[in-house]
C-alpha cells in the first residue's frame, strides 16, 4: 500500500508522487500478517507443477489484503512471518509484484541491507553487452539498477560517488547501448555518472592457476572501489550454460583479457579471475531473463518475474540454477572449490519467497549453434566479439539458402570437430587453429573481423 505524506490518501498500485498534491508517496511495508483465508490447489500448471500448494489470503497491521502462495500448511487467525537473514550465505528471493524497483529494494533487505559509508566509491556492474531493450532478456532491467539507486541514496549514499560501470562487446556502439538499454535516462533523472569501462585505465594482476599464468587486465575502477553491486541478468549460455554473477563479473577485464580466456580454459579462467577481484554483492536480475541459445540474439526471453540478491557469490548462482532447473556448470564448480561461497544446498539459507514456488524450468542452449540451415559452426569457444558477430550475420541471413559450408571460429577446434565438407574460417584465431591441424580452408582475417567483412567473404556461398 502507497500512502500520500501530505494529504494521507491511499493506493495499491506504485507511484513515486500523489496525483492530487504532488507530494511524496510512502510504501508502506507491513510488519506482520494474520491469515484469513486459505485456499488449498490440487491441480497442477505450467507454472506449478508440484501439487499442492496453497494461497492464502493474509491480513496485515493496516488491514491490508495480500495473496502469497506457499508449500507449508496454515490455519486460519495462524500469524505468517517470514525469517530474517541469519548468516552471510543466504539469498533472498524477492518476486515482482507491481514494481521491478520496489522488489529489487526488498531483496536487499531481505539479506541484511548493504553496508556502506556516506562516502564510499560504489560501483554498479550491470550487463549492458548489446544495444538492446530490457524486454529482450540479454540485458540487464534499468529498473533494477533504480531500486538499488533509490536504497543507496535513502541510506545516505553521495550521489557524486555512485558509478554505473560497464563496458559492451567490442564493436558495439557504448552510447548507442547506453540509450537503447534506458540507462541514459536513468543516469539524467538521478544525477549518477556512467561510465565506459573501456575508456578508463586497467591493472595488471597475475594469477596462479593450475601451476599456469593467467595474467589479466582488470578496470582500475574496479579494484579501486569500496562496494561493489554485481547486477547480472539471469541467462543461458550455450558455452558456459549459464551466465549470472560469477560469469558477469568477466566483464571488468579488457578486450585482449577477454579474448585470451577463450584460447584457453574458459569456465576455470572466469573462477579464478574472480579470486583477483574485491568481495561484491550481487544482485541478479530474474525479471525477464533469457533461455536457449543465449546470451544473446539468438536466446528467448523467458518471463521469471524475481529478483535474487546474496552477499555470497557462489550461493547466489548455485540458486538460481536450482531455480532455473539448470545444470551447475564448471565456472560455479569451481569458484567454490577455489573457496569463494557455499554450492552445498543444504548449508544456504533462503528468505523471503519459498523455491518451489519461484521455480520456472528455463531451456537450456543446445548443441546446434548456428541460426543458418545450411551452415554450420564448428564452436572452437570464440571470444564474444566473434561469436556475436557471426551469429548476428548468420541469423540475418537464415532465410536466404546457401551451400552446405562449416564456419570454423575460435581457437579451440580439433580434428574429430571439423569432418571433410567444405571448411571457411573465421578470424585469425580459427585460421590459426585449422591451419595447425594441417587443413586447407577459406578464410577471412581479423580480431574479429567486421560484420560488413564477413557479409562481403560469405556472399559466393549465397544462393
Amino acid at each position: 500500500m502507497w500512502e500520500c505524506k501530505q494529504c494521507k490518501k491511499i493506493w495499491y498500485y506504485p507511484l513515486e508522487k500523489c496525483i492530487f498534491c504532488k507530494s511524496e508517496v510512502i510504501n508502506q511495508k507491513p510488519k506482520g500478517f494474520i491469515v484469513k483465508g486459505i485456499s488449498k490447489v490440487l491441480v497442477s500448471s505450467n507454472g506449478h507443477e508440484k501439487i499442492p500448494y496453497y494461497n492464502l489470503l493474509l491480513e496485515d497491521e493496516n488491514g491490508n489484503l495480500h495473496i502469497k502462495k506457499t508449500f507449508k500448511e496454515y490455519n486460519r487467525g495462524d500469524r505468517f512471518e517470514q525469517k530474517a537473514c541469519k548468516n552471510k550465505t543466504c539469498v533472498g528471493l524477492s518476486s515482482i509484484g507491481y514494481s521491478v524497483i520496489d522488489a529489487t529494494k526488498r531483496a536487499i533487505e531481505l539479506i541484511g541491507g548493504i553496508n556502506f559509508n556516506p562516502n564510499d566509491k560504489i560501483i554498479i556492474k550491470p550487463n549492458i553487452v548489446l544495444a538492446k531493450n530490457p524486454s529482450t532478456g540479454i540485458i540487464t532491467n534499468p529498473s533494477v539498477v533504480e531500486g538499488i539507486i533509490q536504497y543507496l541514496l535513502k541510506e545516505g549514499s553521495n550521489r557524486d560517488n555512485i558509478l554505473i560501470l560497464e563496458g559492451s562487446l567490442q564493436d558495439v556502439d557504448s552510447k548507442k547501448a547506453i540509450k537503447k538499454s534506458g540507462y541514459y535516462d536513468l543516469c539524467q533523472r538521478y544525477g549518477i555518472k556512467f561510465k565506459d569501462l573501456f575508456s578508463g585505465d586497467f591493472v595488471t594482476r597475475e594469477i596462479t592457476m593450475n601451476h599456469e599464468k593467467l595474467i589479466v587486465q582488470i578496470s582500475k575502477d574496479i579494484m579501486e572501489a569500496d562496494l561493489i553491486i554485481n547486477v547480472p541478468v539471469v541467462k543461458t549460455h550455450f558455452q558456459t550454460g549459464v551466465s549470472l554473477g560469477i560469469k558477469n563479473m568477466k566483464g571488468i577485464i579488457n578486450h585482449p583479457s577477454r579474448k585470451n580466456m577463450h584460447r584457453g580454459k574458459l569456465q576455470e579462467q572466469i573462477a579464478y579471475l574472480n579470486t583477483a577481484l574485491p568481495k561484491y554483492i550481487t544482485i541478479a536480475d530474474g525479471s525477464i531473463g533469457l533461455e536457449g541459445m543465449g546470451p544473446g540474439a539468438l536466446g528467448t526471453p523467458a518471463n521469471f518475474g524475481l529478483i535474487i540478491a546474496g552477499k555470497d557469490p557462489v550461493a547466489v548462482d548455485r540458486i538460481i540454477c536450482e531455480l532455473i532447473g539448470l545444470k551447475v556448470p564448471l565456472h560455479i564448480t569451481k569458484a567454490a572449490e577455489l573457496g569463494l561461497g557455499e554450492l552445498d544446498l543444504d548449508k544456504i539459507e533462503i528468505i523471503g519467497e519459498e523455491m518451489e514456488i519461484v521455480k520456472r524450468k528455463f531451456k537450456a542452449a543446445d548443441d546446434k549453434i548456428s541460426p543458418h540451415p545450411d551452415i554450420e559452426l564448428i564452436d572452437g569457444k570464440p571470444c564474444s566479439g566473434c561469436l556475436n558477430s557471426v551469429w548476428s550475420l548468420l541469423y540475418r541471413l537464415k532465410d536466404i539458402s546457401a551451400e552446405e559450408i562449416s564456419i570454423a571460429f575460435g581457437s579451440q577446434i580439433s580434428e574429430d570437430m571439423i569432418g571433410y565438407g567444405k571448411i571457411v574460417a573465421i578470424g585469425d584465431c580459427a585460421l590459426n587453429a585449422v591451419k595447425n591441424l594441417g587443413r586447407e580452408a577459406e578464410s577471412l582475417r581479423g580480431c574479429p573481423p567486421s560484420i560488413e567483412e564477413q557479409e562481403k567473404f560469405l556472399k559466393k556461398w549465397l544462393k
